[in-house]
């Protein structure tokens, strides 16, 4: 049994996985992306493409991807890296300097697809969320997918041009530190501020005394006290947008 259902099965209190996690092979055209795929081991769930930070699908997002699987929801975590992981920075940002957005957003469009024809997915429930790159991405991905119901941007680079937000597909809520040198609190009060313009509805959220990627528990910006508010403000967002 994989470790992360085997684990939450015993904090449970159950010899049945409380999840179901497996690797899935996406099409997206006439190629194929890897995925992994975590959900309820029973039920209907709300879907959501989980989007990894700029290290690739490491151990640490598909851990994200279990824990939002035991909220309930189908949790799939498309590859944009075609199975390269990055250990160090140097190599993230070649592989995220190497990544074309269009390529990105096609993937992600190809996982929505993918949920959307699962027998186990609400086809009618799907959303995105993504972190650090991927937080940029699930923004991107919410301009073009009409099948999406809500987007969560964690720390990721934004769009202040409200002309281009008219095009925006669903819900938003941004997720940003206030010490994050990377996205400064003006650009994600910009990015608001343009959405609302655009007659969008997204939120931006700022977390005090906090900088980037500060609800990855691997880095050393993580804080668990604004990770855990920060959390409960996502679930409470998706909540609202997916679940019935």
């Amino acid at each position: 049994m994989p470790a992360i259902p085997f684990l939450l099965a015993i904090l449970q209190g159950s010899t049945q996985p409380a999840i179901v996690t497996e690797s899935r092979t996406l099409a997206v055209g006439d190629q194929t992306a890897t995925s992994h795929f975590a959900r309820p081991a029973a039920g209907k769930s709300p879907g959501l493409v989980v989007v990894h930070e700029w290290w690739g699908l490491n151990d640490q997002i598909k851990g994200v991807a279990g824990v939002l699987a035991d909220r309930g929801y189908a949790a799939l975590v498309p590859d944009l890296y075609g199975r390269k992981v990055a250990t160090d920075r140097d190599l993230a940002h070649e592989l995220s300097r190497g990544l074309e957005d269009g390529k990105a957003v096609k993937i992600l469009r190809a996982a929505v697809a993918a949920l959307r024809a699962d027998p186990n997915v609400d086809r009618d429930r799907i959303g995105i969320i993504g972190f650090c790159m991927g937080g940029k991405y699930a923004l991107l991905a919410a301009l073009e997918e009409e099948a999406l119901s809500a987007s969560v941007v964690c720390y990721g680079s934004v769009i202040t041009d409200a002309a281009t937000l008219k095009t925006l597909r669903c819900p938003v809520l941004g997720v940003f530190g206030s010490e994050d040198r990377g996205i400064p609190v003006s650009e994600a009060k910009a990015f608001e501020e343009a959405a609302k313009k655009a007659g969008k509805d997204v939120v931006c959220r700022v977390y005090e005394k906090v900088g980037h990627a500060f609800l990855n528990a691997d880095r050393p910006g993580h804080k668990p006290d604004v990770a855990e508010r920060a959390w409960r403000d996502i679930h409470e967002f998706l909540a609202k947008h997916l679940r019935r």
